[in-house]
């Protein structure tokens, strides 16, 4: 009787650890492609409202958004969703230097803000370019090539790219967008433009923008400030080519992003912790969690075979019901209406973010974003394997395992303690 209940609870054991791995990230999937698919027919341009509940943003779809939300509806397999978005930027209206505007109406997809940005440019001519593999659609590669040369047209003599036409700013963030972008015209066209264009980009970012007191990279050219997407980024574009490329190891850029952003605070009364936006001595403000940058830092985690799914805990209280559409999603912050000291605040409202819960999805389905993640779609292998460099050292969460080393060792331990029962019980 008491070998048969060892053996039971060890079976209960290792069933439960078996299902939590894997249906925790496909619950929380399934209520972000709700709350997209609600907030995507509320639109009648099938756009989606990046920030629901601030009425200061109220009709604020931006550009970056729709980007990447077109990518996850490609990845989750709604195939007429992402369409109706991409197809919506196609036609879009540009600026006179042939570049997206940052925001656009949720109703009627008129430009509503009209920055003309780098970073968000190159996001929107990647998911052409994805679009454009899967669907064998010329019009994309077409328009891809316009918004490319256009982006070329900002790039100062040290080989950086200024943040837009009418920017003078340097940022980290956007010339790694861009070299990713690049990259990827190369690959699909050999045109040797943009690989020098790539080139060109990376010798900036090493020679102008890496900072050797810090051994991060600055926010951006002349400002020192250390930021948590901008690490992200460097795997996101580089990927294993990190080490080789630059002589440094991606394991050891995420520790030195975790001690530079990594704050404890509260949500709603409760303790939390994980990546703030910047390094709070750099420049001061109330401590925050950017759920969007931090879920970006989880990605790189599992992608270099770090503990991501513990990264990933980190933030679970802000991953909240959405009352004005349906399912969940990350809210953009752990504080809402707070000047997070990068120069914008933080959207008021309770509801989820399209951008944090983008990259949720992006880290439950090990997508980079800023690669080509699918394939045509007459391709019977049309799988994402986006895995990367896994360059290990041995301690927290940076070098904790993976999500399949972690579940193996859990494996493991109850497989051992089913062993034990049968012996123990046996003498």
């Amino acid at each position: 009787m008491k070998r048969d209940l060892l053996v039971c609870f060890s079976l209960l054991f290792l069933s439960i650890t078996v299902f939590q791995v894997w249906s925790n990230d496909e619950e929380k999937t399934s209520e972000i492609q709700k709350f997209l698919i609600k907030n995507q027919n509320g639109s009648e341009s099938s756009l989606v409202l990046s920030h629901p509940g601030d009425s200061s943003i109220e009709n604020y779809s931006f550009t970056y958004d729709l980007s990447i939300a077109g990518d996850v509806f490609l990845v989750l397999g709604e195939i007429e969703r992402c369409r109706s978005i991409l197809e919506f930027l196609l036609d879009a209206k540009l600026s006179p230097n042939n570049f997206y505007y940052s925001a656009y109406n949720y109703q009627s997809g008129d430009p509503i803000e009209y920055n003309e940005h780098v970073g968000l440019n190159s996001y929107v001519v990647i998911s052409f370019l994805n679009w454009y593999i899967y669907e064998e659609d010329e019009r994309y590669l077409n328009q891809s090539k316009i918004i490319a040369d256009a982006v070329s047209g900002v790039i100062t003599n040290e080989g950086c790219l200024k943040g837009g036409p009418t920017e003078s700013f340097v940022s980290a963030e956007h010339n790694f967008d861009a070299m990713s972008m690049y990259k990827i015209l190369y690959n699909i066209t050999n045109e040797q433009k943009w690989k020098d264009l790539e080139n060109e980009i990376y010798d900036c970012l090493e020679n102008v923008i890496w900072n050797t007191n810090y051994d991060l990279y600055n926010v951006g050219k002349d400002d020192n400030k250390r930021v948590t997407d901008v690490q992200s980024m460097a795997h996101f574009t580089l990927g294993d080519t990190y080490p080789e490329k630059t002589g440094r190891q991606m394991s050891s850029l995420m520790k030195n992003t975790q001690s530079a952003v990594w704050v404890n605070t509260t949500f709603k009364e409760q303790e939390i912790e994980g990546c703030d936006f910047v390094n709070i001595q750099d420049c001061p403000h109330e401590k925050m969690i950017s759920a969007e940058w931090h879920l970006q830092y989880c990605c790189v985690l599992r992608s270099i075979g770090g503990n991501w799914e513990q990264c990933r805990n980190y933030i679970d209280l802000l991953f909240v019901d959405s009352q004005i559409y349906a399912g969940k999603g990350y809210v953009y912050s752990s504080r809402k209406s707070e000047n997070n000291c990068l120069g914008w605040s933080t959207p008021n409202t309770d509801e989820p973010s399209v951008s944090s819960s983008c990259w949720g999805v992006f880290l439950f389905k090990n997508i980079n974003p800023l690669s080509i993640f699918t394939k045509n779609k007459n391709d019977s292998s049309n799988d994402s394997d986006n895995d990367s460099d896994n360059d290990n050292d041995d301690d927290d969460i940076v070098s904790g395992g993976s999500s399949n080393t972690y579940l193996q060792k859990k494996l493991l331990f109850y497989i051992f303690v089913l062993l034990i029962s049968f012996v123990t019980t046996s003498f």
